[in-house]
């Protein structure tokens, strides 16, 4: 997702067309694996497994927020 303070294509295209080349170039390959991956999943069952991600990550963040506090 964009920030407010992020380029565009219309601000920066130079760099967003060598941004986007370079990722789908290293990245490519990967997210074409990925997406002939999911096929075979449903979209009730790729919810469940996003909700999953999404509650896992924000446990973590959070422990990981309550140990940067110096012990007591």
């Amino acid at each position: 997702m964009r920030g407010a303070t992020s380029p565009t294509p219309s601000t920066c295209p130079a760099a967003s067309e060598s941004a986007m080349g370079a990722g789908a170039e290293h990245f490519g390959g990967l997210a074409r694996d990925l997406t002939a991956a999911m096929e075979g999943y449903t979209g009730e069952e790729l919810a469940v497994v996003r909700r999953w991600l999404e509650d896992m990550t924000a446990v973590i963040t959070r422990h990981n927020r309550d140990s940067d506090s110096p012990a007591p």
